[in-house]
């Protein structure tokens, strides 16, 4: 006695119900992100300023109009930025179609083929039946993902996602340091140039001088020999800041994606750029958010932590639910103008038994590199926490050298001062003059040396908190 066909359809109705009422067990850990440790900064209060919040563009704390025309113009222009743009929008695409597994796969297939029945084992012995067979079907299938593994691996792509746009916050934000970096340098080296030009006119001056007094008999050539041995070097400093310039002017080119024959002129001046006052001081828990390294190795263990997942489900039960239904006839013209319906309904069930540990192993290696993460993500945020420790301390240094050099250019002027004074006067000699003029031109080099060292360190100090929001897309 044949069952009816409707009490069929509710037990697959009812075993097709049980089986989506168990997709929502997951297998594999839940990901949380690790507490950051609460860890106090020891800071000057004169520099740092705890109640100051980073500026999400931070470089306008320079009041320099050319180096924001820079990064306006150039930040997105680099081509590893681009580079970290398509890596992410390769991942983002990656997940929407490892999205797509939470959906029904439906697909319509049409084949045509000839059939071959030998009628032997029905006594005929000499006959064969011969003809073409039609078909046109829609097949709907569906993944129960029962334990998760799908759910599993769409995690790891949302974190893989994760990862690349803190990549990619991470070269925006290194460039537009290095851009910024590298015009503060080209400036320096500009005029600390031309300094030394001055100087190098005061020491031939001098050396004239020394020469004249020579020829007279006044001096030994000894005077003569140390003014020139004193321009000589300062000739070679000369030429080795010429060769430092130029690549430096390389290197903003190369930053910038500019070719070489376009070089990025640099028209400001040390004295052009502000020194930020105070610089703000984000507590721990909010830079380490902020970083981009930081911000990367976290989406890395919540992909590790997904991949123990993805392991641990690879050892269950996988179900597919399909359906297909269509028409055939053994002719194709006369597929859809007769009504010869064909359809089917299954489950496929696998289970694996054996495979000699694979699946087992592969689960605790899963978990070894979850472990790795973690400790990969512990010590980059104490990489972290050195950095900022270290460029706060270089700060600190730098102001004091700048207030050092500011004093002595300071007391040189007022002694140059004096001795242009006293040189009008006739107390003192051209020389002394011009030498007094020349140790001036030192100092201010000196000066503007810890100026640049201090701006670049503060610029170092923005990256090390990490804090962007540039471009806008």
């Amino acid at each position: 006695m044949k069952r009816p066909i409707h009490r069929i359809h509710k037990r697959y109705v009812l075993l097709t119900y049980l089986l989506l009422s168990l997709t929502s067990c997951t297998v594999g850990p839940e990901f949380s992100a690790p507490q950051p440790n609460n860890i106090v900064l020891e800071h000057n209060p004169s520099v740092f300023n705890t109640n100051q919040q980073p500026d999400a563009y931070w470089w306008k704390t320079f009041n320099n109009q050319e180096i924001n025309r820079l990064i306006e113009q150039y930040g997105t222009t680099n081509f590893s930025v681009g580079i970290a743009t398509k890596t992410l929008e390769a991942s983002q695409y990656a997940l929407q179609a490892g999205k797509g597994i939470y959906y029904p796969q439906v697909s319509l297939n049409t084949s045509t083929a000839k059939q071959n029945y030998f009628l032997a084992p029905i006594g005929n012995l000499s006959n064969q039946s011969v003809y073409s067979i039609s078909t046109l079907t829609a097949n709907v299938s569906y993944a129960l993902d029962l334990f998760g593994v799908n759910r599993r691996v769409n995690e790891g792509l949302e974190a893989q996602v994760a990862t690349d746009e803190a990549i990619k916050k991470g070269v925006q934000l290194t460039l537009i340091g290095n851009i910024i970096n590298t015009a503060l340098t080209i400036a320096a080296y500009q005029d600390e140039l031309q300094l030394i030009a001055e100087n190098e006119n005061l020491l031939i001056s001098i050396r004239t001088l020394y020469q004249q007094q020579f020829d007279s008999g006044l001096i030994s050539y000894d005077e003569v020999n140390a003014a020139q041995l004193q321009l000589n070097r300062l000739n070679s400093t000369h030429n080795a800041l010429e060769t430092s310039l130029h690549h430096a002017e390389h290197l903003l080119n190369a930053l910038c994606s500019v070719s070489p024959n376009k070089k990025i002129q640099i028209h400001f001046t040390i004295h052009d750029v502000s020194l930020p006052p105070s610089l703000p001081l984000s507590i721990p828990s909010n830079w380490i958010k902020q970083r981009p390294d930081i911000e990367a190795a976290l989406a890395q263990l919540h992909l590790a932590s997904a991949n123990v997942g993805v392991a641990r489900a690879a050892q269950f039960p996988n179900i597919t639910l399909s359906a297909n239904m269509g028409r055939a006839n053994t002719s194709y013209s006369q597929l859809l103008s007769t009504n010869n319906p064909i359809w089917g309904i299954g489950i496929n069930l696998s289970q694996p038994l054996f495979n000699g540990g694979s699946l087992a192993a592969n689960h605790q290696r899963a978990i070894v590199l979850y472990e790795q993460s973690a400790l990969n993500y512990q010590q980059t945020v104490i990489n972290a926490f050195k950095e900022v420790s270290d460029v706060m301390s270089a700060i600190n240094e730098d102001r004091i050298e700048l207030n050092n050099q500011r004093q002595s250019l300071l007391l040189q002027q007022n002694s140059f001062n004096l001795t242009q004074a006293n040189y009008y006067s006739g107390r003192v000699n051209g020389i002394q003059y011009l030498s007094s003029l020349s140790t001036t031109k030192q100092a201010e080099i000196n000066w503007l040396n810890a100026r640049v060292n201090s701006l670049q360190n503060t610029t170092l100090w923005y990256l090390a908190l990490g804090r962007i929001n540039y471009p806008v897309d």
